[in-house]
C-alpha cells in the first residue's frame, strides 16, 4: 500500500474515476483537478497572451467554464486536462479577438521569457528571450503545439485533442512549428 498522505492529497489516481467524480459535483475531484492543472492552465495562458493578471483571469474562466460544461464531457481514455487545455485554447482565442483593437503584449516581456525559463527549456542552450521573442512570431497553431507539447508535455494524443487535430496532423504540425521557430532563433 501507498503512503496514505499520498493518496489522501490524490484520491482519485485513475483519469476515469476522477472524470466520473467531476461530473458527479463531486468537490474533492472539482479540488483534485483545480490543484494539479491550474499552474499548467496560468502558464499556457501567459505565454499565449503575455500578461499576468489577464492569464490568470482566464485560468479561472477555464474552470467555470469547466463546471458548466461538465454535463457535455465524455471520458474517452484521454486525461481530464486534455480538455481543459482545449477550453483554455478556446478562451484564448476569445479574449485575443476581443482585444485586437488594443495593443497585445509582446512575448518578450521578461514575465514571460522567466516563465519559459521556469518550465522545461524549449531548445537547451537558446538564449530564452530569444525563445520567447521567436514563439512570438510564429502562427497562433504552431506556437499552441510547441506550448502544450514541450512546455506543458501533453503527448501527441491529448494535444490532438486539444487542437481538434488528428494525432498525424499534430505531428506534422509539431515538424513544421519546430522548424519555423528554428528558423526564427537563427535569424
Amino acid at each position: 500500500m501507498g503512503d496514505p498522505a499520498i493518496s489522501a492529497a490524490r484520491p482519485y489516481e485513475n483519469e476515469e474515476d476522477l472524470a466520473t467524480a467531476l461530473a458527479a459535483r463531486d468537490q474533492t475531484a472539482w479540488q483534485q483537478l483545480f490543484d494539479e492543472q491550474h499552474e499548467r492552465i496560468f502558464h499556457f495562458a501567459l505565454l499565449r497572451i503575455g500578461d499576468r493578471a489577464d492569464a490568470d483571469d482566464l485560468a479561472s474562466t477555464v474552470f467555470t467554464e469547466a463546471v458548466k460544461g461538465i454535463d457535455s464531457f465524455r471520458y474517452r481514455g484521454l486525461p481530464v486536462s486534455a480538455w481543459l487545455f482545449r477550453i483554455a485554447r478556446n478562451e484564448i482565442a476569445d479574449h485575443m479577438k476581443r482585444r485586437a483593437s488594443r495593443p497585445a503584449h509582446s512575448l518578450t516581456d521578461e514575465r514571460v521569457a522567466q516563465t519559459l525559463s521556469a518550465r522545461d527549456a524549449i531548445a537547451p542552450g537558446d538564449d530564452m528571450r530569444d525563445v520567447s521573442h521567436a514563439l512570438g512570431q510564429l502562427k497562433d497553431e504552431y506556437r499552441d503545439v510547441i506550448l502544450l507539447r514541450f512546455v506543458h508535455g501533453l503527448n501527441v494524443a491529448e494535444t490532438a485533442a486539444v487542437m481538434d487535430k488528428s494525432e498525424g496532423a499534430v505531428k506534422v504540425t509539431q515538424t513544421r512549428a519546430l522548424q519555423s521557430l528554428r528558423r526564427v532563433i537563427d535569424g
